[in-house]
C-alpha cells in the first residue's frame, strides 16, 4: 500500500513531539495524523532539495556549461536570519552544478538565492515582463511544483530560512 507522509517526523527546538501526517495516496485515506496541522519546524535542506529540482529541471541540458555570476544581493544574509552560506563572493562564475553543489554540500543559501534570482528572472523574462522579481517568481513556481507533487508545504523562500511549514491537509 502506497502511502505518503507529508510531514515526516522532525526536531523541534521547543521540545515538544514532531507532528506527522501519513495518508495512503491510492485512496486518499489519512492512516495517521498527530498534529498535522500545527506548524512546525523543517529542515532548510528540504527546500534547498526543492530549489535544486527546480533548477534541474530549467537547466538540465546546460548543466556543466552554462555559468552564473552571483551578485551581492545573493550572498547578503536576509535581515533577521542566520542562514547557512556557502562562502560564495559577489563576481564569482560557476556553472550550474556547481552551483548545486554549493547549496546542497555545505548547505549555501546563497547558492540557492542566485539559482533562485537566475530562474525567476528567466520565468519572469519569458512571460514578457521586466523587473526585479525573479526571486519572488521561483517560489511561485516551488508553490506550484508542491502542488503538482502533492506535497503539502508553503515555501516562503528558497533556502529555508523561514523555518515555517505551513501544512496545507485537505
Amino acid at each position: 500500500m502506497p502511502t505518503v507522509i507529508t510531514d515526516f517526523p522532525i526536531g523541534n527546538p521547543t521540545g515538544q513531539k514532531p507532528s506527522v501526517h501519513v495518508r495512503d495516496v491510492t485512496n486518499g485515506w489519512d492512516l495517521y495524523d498527530r498534529d498535522a496541522d500545527v506548524a512546525s519546524e523543517y529542515p532548510a535542506s528540504i527546500v534547498k532539495l526543492m530549489t535544486l529540482l527546480l533548477a534541474r529541471e530549467a537547466h538540465d541540458e546546460d548543466w556543466s556549461t552554462a555559468t552564473v555570476t552571483v551578485t551581492q544581493a545573493d550572498v547578503t544574509q536576509p535581515p533577521g536570519l542566520n542562514i547557512s552560506m556557502a562562502g560564495l563572493q559577489a563576481g564569482d562564475v560557476l556553472t550550474w552544478g556547481q552551483l548545486a553543489y554549493a547549496m546542497i554540500v555545505p548547505s549555501g543559501g546563497d547558492a540557492a538565492q542566485a539559482i533562485a534570482r537566475v530562474i525567476g528572472d528567466e520565468i519572469y523574462a519569458a512571460a514578457g515582463n521586466a523587473g526585479s522579481s525573479g526571486v519572488a517568481r521561483f517560489i511561485e513556481n516551488m508553490n506550484a511544483k508542491a502542488a503538482e507533487l502533492n506535497i503539502d508545504a508553503i515555501f516562503t523562500d528558497p533556502f529555508g530560512g523561514s523555518k515555517t511549514f505551513n501544512p496545507e491537509t485537505p
